[in-house]
């Protein structure tokens, strides 16, 4: 009998790992290896486990789905199956490289259709000597192809789009329903959510600290510990930032970097 396929969870939300481990419960030869929250959490198990495959989430605090891929290394990429409640841009490089993605809410079927694909793929594998994905690396080429384009685009209360250059921004703040996004001459209100926009950049540069901030790290030109694992970061201009408890270890990395 071939060995189980072995499945790591990875989603910032209980409802969302529960819902795949129920969907994962009629398959006799799948076995979930564990379940993270995060992104750091992500890659530590997937070293420790070494899982068949993994249900990513793409949007995540910390570290996102793509940034856990970018520190693993892709030859050491298990399959992956991502999952996400805003594809955006990234919808191009999945189907450009046949990566698989779930839509949440995802259907049922859906999920079983992605999976099945999944125990194919990985049934090959283990019948080939060990190699890189290239799926993987085309993909994540093209990801970061996409966000280092260098403009963020803002929807106005207007109406209007504007495009920014990212090295003008310092900071994105939550406000509400919409984000507000501080730039070195003005800040812009802009409909959208603080994690849709963390999505489509660059987590080692926008990089989320606290609930209702993300903060352009190429801005940051003080940092102050406050204690019990927060700290203050001032911006260029002055303006400072506190962090958020939850955000501690993303906030580490970066001052450790």
């Amino acid at each position: 009998m071939p060995r189980p396929i072995r499945v790591l969870i990875v989603d910032d939300e209980t409802l969302g790992r529960e819902r795949i481990r129920q969907l994962l419960g009629d398959h006799l030869d799948v076995e979930v290896v564990g379940e993270c929250e995060n992104g750091l959490q992500a890659v530590d198990a997937i070293e420790q486990t070494s899982p068949d495959l993994v249900f990513l989430d793409v949007q995540m605090p910390e570290l996102d789905g793509v940034g856990v891929l970018n520190m693993l290394g892709v030859e050491r990429v298990p399959e992956v199956i991502f999952t996400t409640a805003h594809v955006e841009y990234m919808e191009r490089a999945f189907e450009a490289h046949a990566i698989d993605f779930l839509r949440k809410p995802f259907r049922e079927s859906r999920f079983q259709d992605a999976l099945h694909h999944a125990k194919q793929r990985i049934h090959a594998r283990r019948a080939l000597p060990p190699e890189d994905d290239p799926r993987i690396r085309a993909f994540l080429a093209q990801v970061t192809q996409e966000r280092a384009l260098g403009r963020l685009k803002i929807s106005e209360k207007s109406g209007e789009i504007r495009l920014v250059p990212t090295d003008e921004v310092l900071c994105l703040e939550a406000d509400e329903d919409y984000v507000q996004v501080h730039t070195r001459k003005e800040t812009i209100s802009s409909r959208t959510t603080l994690s849709r926009i963390g999505e489509s950049r660059d987590p080692k540069i926008f990089l989320r600290v606290h609930r209702s901030f993300i903060v352009n790290t190429t801005r940051v030109r003080k940092v102050t510990r406050a204690g019990k694992g927060e700290y203050f970061l001032e911006l260029e201009g002055g303006r400072k930032v506190g962090t958020g408890r939850s955000y501690r270890e993303a906030v580490e990395a970066f001052l450790d970097a």
